[in-house]
This record gives C-alpha cells, structure tokens and sequence, in this order.
C-alpha cells in the first residue's frame, strides 16, 4: 500500500536510532537484542547495574521489567542486524546498536496507519479515508512518539486496530488473536477486547462472539502469566515489574485520580487536548457523530476509553520523560478515531466555520508534532544524565554505534 510506504519513509528519516533515547524503549531494546542474537531474554551478566529498568529473574539472571510484546517484535530486526553486521556483544549495554529497535518501531507504526486507514474506509470514501489516515500519522503522538522509539504505542495501535477492523467485519476469532497481541504487549489493554467482544455479541444478538474473543484475546493474559512465572516467579502477569503495579490500581486515591484525568488530557506538557487541538472543536458534536455510527466504531472508542481510565488509575499521566507529546492518551485516539470521522461526517465538514477551525488546526497539531519528532528528538534525548565513564567507554569503543552520533551528549569530567 502506498500510503504505507509513504508514511514509513518518513518515519524512518526521523526515527531514533542511537542511546540518546528514553529508558524504556532502551529496556526494550536490549530484551529484543538478546533474543535476537543469543537467542535469550537473559542478559550479559557485565551489564549488571547499568541496565534501565533492571529486573532479577527468578534463577538470578538479568533482565529487564519489559512487556514481551515489544522486545518479541524487535527481536528479528536485531537477528538480520547481527547477520549482517556482525557485531557481537557490546561492553557496554548503552554502545548497543539501537538502529534495529528504530526501525521496529517506525515499522510498526506505519503498518498501524495502513490498518487505521482500512477502518477509515468502511466509513468513507477513499480521499476522505486517506486525509483521516495522514492527520492521523503526522498530527499526532503516532508520529513523534510511536514511531520514534521503541515504545509499546506502535504495536498497541496496530494490534488494538486489528482487532476491531476483524470485529467489524464478523471475523470473532482473528479480532480475538490480535487482541491477545496486544495484551502482551501492553497487559491494560485488555478491557478494549472486554468491550469490543460484549459489543459484538449484542450486535449480533449471539453468545459466540463473546465467547470467541474473549478466549482467544485472554491468550494474551495466558502468555503473560506464564513468562512471568517462569521468569519472575510470580503468577501475577506484570512481567519484571512489581505486582505492586497491579494493585496500584485499586489503592490510588481519588483525588490523584481526578489530577490524572485532568493532566492526560489538559496537561501543557502531556495533555492529548494540548498536542491534539483540534479534538477540542470535535468534543461538544461527538454525540452527533456517536448516533450516526455503526456498533464497532462506538465500541472501538468506549474500549478506548475504558483503557485511558485504567491507565490512569495504574500510573500518572506524565508517562515519565524525554519524549515529546501525549503518550498514554495514545491508545485513547487511535480508537476513537473511526468516531472522530463519523464526527466530521455528521456535522462538522457541514458548517463552513466548524470546518475552518478543524482544518487550521490540523495544521496547529502537524506543526507541533514536526518540530517535535525532528527538532526537537535530539533535545528530549538529552535531557537524562548519562553514565560518568562513557565518555571513556565511547574512547574505548569507537566502533559501537552509540558513540557516532554526533548530537550524543558526552558528559563532562
């Protein structure tokens, strides 16, 4: 598809691909060298104590705290990376090759935007469908997030909008398995296959669509439990992280809650309302373009919606550092996004005004999202403090690729 190339070209050309990156897709990234090259999720034992995001197995191996579903979509890029290059193993964990895990995530993001388009089309016609395709992959945090690094957003957004357009179109079990992916690789996302699969079977007026998808997607839940025992010793599927994340869920408290809803959406820094402006002249008609819409595109953003809740109930709304944009409202938009259509559909490309404002500022949001996945990717790579010898490591090593970017920020002293 052209639009596909289209869109990953771009990507590639403003992707990540050296250490000056956020810790975890550089967690994700060494996971998925590991099982790539050796052929193991436990890593080098000299790396101990300058890994991000560190975890212990449960037979004393190093790991990282990393969802599988990311590292396990990135472990091939690294296999053909290795053939070809023929690098062995770093010394180091942050003068590995990071390009593969660039290029995993710039892939998974434009394959996203195909699928996200293919949805677009069951609502309209293909010139419409495209526009909604490009907003979609160059006005928002797919393009300065998603597929700038190796974060779990790309392959959440590809295997959430798989799941859906094989919903819609009464494919229960391929919408269950796309849905398992998913849930592998970012666990909260499950409450979208709960909604989406409820939804399918009411529409249908029949028990086995719930019954398909619920199965099928709670492979996903399987897998992680069983990694998680495997590797961590625990039953509870939170991978390398504490099951003290799990039931962060229930003991957070209202009011942190309330400011969690209100920074994921309004936040200057983090706020999907802030990076996406044009979402504030499609919220007061959404219920226009809600009563025009067909089951799934209603269950697609309410599934969104149940995640953005939990999500913010199980973390802040920060998503931490050193990226540009909304990150955790991702999932929310991608979703959403077939409603978003209908919206327009309905009512706002109707009124001359209404469909001036969007249009000014879909421009606003690409503007903001340019700058930020290309002027601006250096600046929030930067912005942690690096390891004090590897400077030294880097004179040592001039070989490894994370000392030949020339924007890499060599501590002083």
């Amino acid at each position: 598809m052209l639009l596909v190339l289209l869109v990953w070209v771009v990507y590639l050309l403003t992707a990540t691909y050296t250490v000056s990156q956020v810790n975890d897709s550089r967690a994700t990234s060494l996971m998925a060298w590991s099982l790539g090259t050796r052929g193991t999720v436990a890593l080098p034992e000299e790396w101990r104590g300058y890994v991000p995001w560190e975890a212990e197995g449960v037979d004393g191996s190093l790991h990282t705290d990393r969802f599988p579903g990311s590292w396990l979509w990135a472990a091939p890029f690294y296999t053909v990376s290795e053939a070809v290059l023929d690098r062995g193993t770093p010394p180091h964990p942050w003068l590995l090759n990071y390009a593969p895990s660039g290029v995993a995530s710039a892939t998974a993001a434009a394959l996203a935007i195909g699928v996200s388009f293919m949805l677009f089309r069951r609502l309209a016609a293909r010139r419409l469908a495209l526009g909604a395709a490009l907003v979609l992959a160059f006005a928002t945090g797919v393009w300065s997030v998603s597929a700038n690094v190796m974060w779990t957003h790309g392959l959440t957004h590809l295997t959430l909008s798989l799941g859906l357009l094989a919903a819609a179109g009464g494919r229960d079990a391929s919408s269950g398995l796309a849905f398992a992916a998913a849930i592998l690789t970012r666990p909260q996302t499950a409450v979208v296959p709960a909604v989406v699969g409820l939804w399918r079977g009411a529409s249908a007026r029949r028990i086995r669509p719930v019954v398909v998808i619920g199965i099928l997607s709670a492979l996903g839940l399987l897998g992680m439990v069983i990694y998680s025992r495997a590797y961590f010793g625990t039953w509870i599927p939170v991978a390398g992280y504490t099951p003290g994340k799990v039931t962060s869920v229930a003991t957070i408290s209202w009011r942190q809650f309330g400011l969690n809803l209100a920074g994921g959406l309004a936040d200057p820094h983090r706020g999907l309302l802030v990076f996406t402006p044009f979402l504030f002249v499609f919220a007061p008609f959404i219920g226009r373009g809600w009563r025009a819409s067909e089951w799934w595109v209603k269950a697609g953003a309410l599934g969104g919606l149940a995640y953005f809740v939990v999500q913010m109930r199980a973390n802040g709304y920060q998503g931490g550092a050193q990226y540009y944009g909304s990150r955790l409202s991702l999932e929310l938009l991608v979703l959403a996004a077939p409603l978003l259509l209908r919206t327009w559909q309905a009512h706002l490309s109707r009124v001359p005004l209404l469909r001036r404002a969007v249009l000014g500022l879909i421009v606003v949001s690409f503007t903001m999202h340019a700058v930020g996945a290309t002027i601006l990717r250096s600046y929030y790579g930067a912005a942690e403090s690096w390891h004090p010898d590897l400077a030294e490591l880097c004179e040592q090593h001039q070989d490894f690729y994370g000392c030949v970017d020339p924007t890499f920020p060599v501590p002083e002293g």
